[in-house]
Parts: structure tokens; sequence; C-alpha cells
């Protein structure tokens, strides 16, 4: 876990303290961190403290995540540390334009970019549009990650630490907090479309079909977010069907293809060239040539997972979400971070947040065996 939080804000970390002891001084601070965290865990005082101030700790963790928005966001909006990041005006050009009854994909940053995010990241990002700022959407999207991680580790007596862990003690989470942008965002609320699905088909025979059709129309609208998270639609298809067979995948299906209908036919029919974010295809890296389509397809592929081997918990959905990701992913970022921008590596923060939250079962599992193993040296 460590690892997956280390890595994607090592370039972060360079820069924010001051070169290479900044980055060494994060590394052992992270490393230090989870495994104190897991003494913690294995430590029956200890643990049962976290356990009892558990509600207390989210609440500080929540108050840090929206001090750390509060007090950083209008300095990194200042120009004062650099341009910073054009994510949150894309999302804020986009939702603009859509507002005012215009194709929003004609719009570009105040870099002069093309908008990248779909219409489901505009959709989610109107209300936080209407209360002044689009950015307003991370610290909110933060605490679901929290409530995610918690819901995750839910055997842990730490489960607010490691839950707090991956967003808060990573420099790559906590730099989109602070610009606004809204990679993040848009994984942990794909993370929620996916536990709702789940929440609405597990424990049912057969799922009840106005909440399973609406679960799945939320999944499809933050699946619209942006093109990498196109899987995750079909790893909850197949979980359906193949736990509840074809009647309550048709249903999934109509909630889910209602809201993709919803969301691009009409931009398609307004202009479909404009529409498909044609500039994301240009971060692809040429070296890979093929292969960068090969993986995209291997990561569509695995995707569909739950079909050959029963999936049971929303854990492994999210497993299987990370299977997918990391397909696509990692391999092209590592070979753009190295040959392009050495910020691109925070891009594998994506699958890695699936990872973790398909791991924080096993740690409970891990903390009861080296507690046996313990007992049985003494």
């Amino acid at each position: 876990m460590a690892i997956l939080v280390v890595v994607p804000s090592i370039p972060f970390a360079y820069k924010f303290g001051g070169g290479v002891p900044g980055l060494v001084l994060y590394g052992l601070l992270a490393f230090g961190g989870y495994a104190l965290l897991w003494r913690i865990e294995t430590d029956a005082g200890w643990a049962a403290l976290a356990r009892r101030r558990e509600w207390l700790l989210l609440g500080a963790a929540v108050l840090f995540i929206l001090l750390s928005f509060a007090i950083l966001y209008p300095l990194a909006q200042s120009g004062q540390f650099g341009a910073g990041s054009d994510r949150d005006d894309a999302l804020a050009v986009g939702v603009k334009r859509l507002l005012a009854g215009e194709f929003p994909y004609y719009g570009v940053t105040y870099f002069g970019t093309p908008l990248s995010p779909m219409p489901g990241a505009l959709v989610l990002a109107i209300p936080f549009h209407l209360l002044g700022s689009v950015a307003l959407q991370n610290p909110v999207w933060f605490t679901v990650g929290l409530l995610l991680g918690m819901d995750s580790g839910l055997d842990l007596r730490t489960r607010v630490l490691f839950a707090a862990a991956p967003l808060i003690g990573s420099v790559a989470t906590m730099q989109d907090l602070v610009t606004g942008g809204d990679f993040v965002a848009a994984t942990v609320y794909v993370a929620a479309g996916l536990w709702l699905v789940h929440r609405a088909a597990a424990g049912v025979e057969p799922p009840r079909p106005w909440p399973l059709a609406l679960a799945a129309a939320f999944l499809g609208v933050a699946v619209l977010s942006r093109p990498v998270f196109g899987t995750a639609g079909i790893v909850a298809g197949a979980f359906i069907l193949q736990r509840h067979g074809l009647r309550s995948a048709l249903v999934y299906a109509a909630g889910g293809l209602t809201t993709l209908t919803a969301l691009t036919v009409p931009f398609l029919l307004y202009d479909a060239a404009a529409f498909f974010p044609q500039h994301l295809a240009r971060l692809l890296p040429p070296e890979l040539g093929l292969l960068n389509h090969l993986l995209i397809a291997a990561g569509f592929v695995v995707a569909g997972w739950p079909l050959l081997r029963p999936v049971r918990t929303v854990q492994g959905l999210y497993a299987v979400m990370a299977a997918s990701l990391s397909l696509m992913l990692v391999i092209p970022v590592l070979v753009r971070t190295f040959t392009f921008d050495h910020y691109m590596i925070g891009y594998v923060n994506a699958p890695g947040f699936f990872t973790i939250l398909a791991l924080l079962p096993s740690l409970r599992r891990m903390a009861d065996a080296a507690a046996g193993a313990a007992a049985m040296t003494r």
C-alpha cells in the first residue's frame, strides 16, 4: 500500500520537498506511517482505542481535507507558485457553456487546450459550480473516498486510518485536491457507482428493479466522466449477469444505456468530431505503437472477469477494476513519464486507489494470522 501511495507522488514530493532530500523524507514518512498503522492494528490496546475513537478520527480527517482545500486552493489559483493546473478550468468552461445552451467542446482552457472531461463529469460538477466553484466537489468526493475505504476495511479496528492514508497521505492526490483537478474525484465517484450497483444487487434475490436501475444510471454518469473508466460499466454488468441472470442484467442495462444515450447522443448529433476527446489519444506513447490499442482492448476484456468466475463482494469488483485500469494505464503512463512528462505518473493513482480498496479486507486476516503466530511463539 505504501508503494501504491509513494510511486504516483514521486515527482510532486521531489518538487514540493525541495529535491532528493524531500523525496527521501516523504518515502520514509509514508513507509513509516504504514508500519505505524500496522503496529496499531496488531496491538489490542491501541486498536481498541482507535475503534472507539473512529468517528473522532474520521472528523479529524475530513477537517484536514476541508482546511487543506480552503487554505491551499486559493494559493494555487493565485499564480504565486506557478501556472497551476487547468483541469478545474476545463470543468468550469464546460459547465458554463452547457448551462448557457452552448456546445461545451468548442471551449478551451486558459492554457488553450481542448476540454477533456466528458459529459458525466460536467453533469456531476454542475451543483458545485452553482455553489460557487466546480473545485468544491473535491472535498466532497474525498470524504466519500474515506467512507468507501472505511466500508472496505469494515473488519479493521483502525479502518479510518487505513482509509485516510491513500488520500491525505499521498502528495499526488492532495495536489489534485488543492489545484481543483478532478481525476481523483472521478476515480472516487466511479468506485461509488460500483458500490451502489453491488448494494442494489447483493443480498436480494432477485434485485429490485428500480434501485438497480438507478444505481446503474449513476454509474453510467460516473463512467462518462473520462474514457478510461468505461470498463466500470462492463465490470458491474458482468457481475449482475453472472449473479442474477439475464432479467436483472437487462434492468441494469436499461438504467445504464438510458444515461449513456441522454449524455452522448445530443453531442454526437451536434458535432461528433468535436465531441470525442481526440486530443487524449495523443497522450498514448507513440513508442508503443499497436501495443497501446492491445492494452486498451485487454483492459476491456479483463473487465468481463466476473462472467468467468463469480465475484461476491464489492472489493472483488474493485479488484477487477484495478486490474483493468492497470492494463490500460500503467505501461503507457510509465513510458510517457520517462519520455515526455514525469508528472504523468500521477495517473496511476486510479488503479492504485481501486487496488487499495480491494486489499483492505485482507489486512484483518493478516493481522489475525500475525497475532496467531505471535501466540504460538510465546
